[in-house]
């Protein structure tokens, strides 16, 4: 990529048996290392919550749900107990679904975040910001949650399809404010063309935050934003509306520099 390239929507790179989306390359990976490091303070911060938060509300419902059905935290050891075990696996994984809505808010607040970073505005902590429009967040990553399990559990193919071709309603429902199936409907018409390779670029995003656990999981807080920052870069290439005179900038430095006051969130739609 040379800096100052700027390209109108839609672009996709050419030459390949399907078309890559917007954003997707390397360079956006490499780049998002160099946004976190001239914030890190702050991505650190929100990587903590992002990370801490869900994962204690997680095992905060689980050991209730152990309590429920078994009458111990630590669950059942009986593997008779067939049906206890059967509803609670049930139970809790529905929960995990729901709970999933938390995760989501606070990915679309790093998201948010990253859009500052990259469009050299001041960094601010804006996790919570992810929380917009909660309820239609909660119904929209439990249904994404659910459809893209159901596509793993179909050879695996049909899920990483899935949850490229849905990866924006969790930001489109809290940002934009949209109901679930509305959200789901405009990540599918936004994400169609270039779903499989988004959901390669989802993997290589997720890869990437799991080297965090490496280091006892503590990298994580470092790991998770720099993905998330990443996701921005594929945010922002396919949404041109969120963009500077609507232009869908490519992950570099140089060009023109959008203003540098206060943190920046686009009209809602409609």
């Amino acid at each position: 990529m040379n800096p100052g390239n700027f390209s109108p929507y839609p672009r996709e790179q050419q030459g390949s048996w399907f078309p890559f989306p917007p954003g997707v390359s390397f360079d956006a990976f490499s780049e998002a290392f160099n946004r976190m490091k001239e914030n890190t303070g702050v991505f650190l911060g929100a990587g903590a919550v992002a990370v801490i938060l869900p994962t204690v509300i997680n095992q905060a419902v689980s050991l209730v749900n152990n309590m429920i059905f078994f009458g111990s935290v630590a669950g059942s050891a009986d593997p008779t107990n067939t049906t206890a075990i059967f509803t609670s696996t049930a139970v809790g994984l529905l929960l995990s679904f729901a709970i999933s809505g938390l995760q989501f808010g606070c990915y679309n607040g790093l998201t948010l975040m990253g859009i500052d970073a990259i469009q050299r505005r001041p960094v601010q902590f804006r996790v919570f910001d992810g929380f917009q429009n909660f309820g239609s967040l909660m119904v929209t990553s439990f249904l994404l949650s659910l459809i893209t399990t159901v596509g793993l559990l179909l050879c695996i193919v049909p899920g990483i399809y899935l949850y490229g071709l849905l990866c924006m309603a969790p930001m489109y429902a809290s940002a934009e404010k949209l109901g679930p199936i509305e959200a789901l409907q405009k990540s599918a018409e936004t994400m169609k063309p270039f779903a499989f390779p988004a959901g390669g670029y989802l993997i290589v995003m997720g890869l990437l935050a799991g080297i965090g656990v490496c280091a006892c999981f503590v990298g994580l807080l470092y790991t998770v934003p720099v993905a998330m920052i990443a996701f921005a870069y594929l945010f922002l290439a396919n949404n041109p509306s969120w963009q500077n005179n609507a232009v869908v900038q490519n992950p570099i430095d140089g060009g023109p520099q959008p203003p540098t006051t206060g943190g920046w969130t686009p009209p809602s739609a409609g």
